[in-house]
């Protein structure tokens, strides 16, 4: 059996680079956010899993219009593990 049979594909480094700075991407375009708006995402801080959609509509509709549910969960994503690393590192 060859590797085109079981479908295996070869993965160059140019691939993860690129994937790392998709990531980067996603990061850094977290951290352009005004001031309002970060006061505003704030506020779902306070649930510790999963954002409910009621929360995040109303999130949304104090923000303004590049946003939307995706961003914001991702957002919130990110944040959560900023705050994770800190902890981290004022234990350490």
């Amino acid at each position: 059996m060859g590797r085109k049979v079981v479908e295996v594909v070869r993965t160059k480094f140019k691939d993860y680079s690129e994937q790392k700075k998709a990531k980067r991407k996603i990061i850094s375009q977290s951290q352009d956010i005004p001031q309002k708006e970060e006061k505003i995402l704030e506020e779902l801080l306070v649930y510790k899993e999963d954002l409910p959609d009621s929360a995040v509509d109303e999130v949304l509709r104090k923000l303004s219009n590049n946003w939307n549910k995706t961003k914001v969960k991702q957002h919130e994503d990110i944040v959560r593990l900023k705050l994770v690393l800190i902890i981290i590192n004022n234990i350490f």
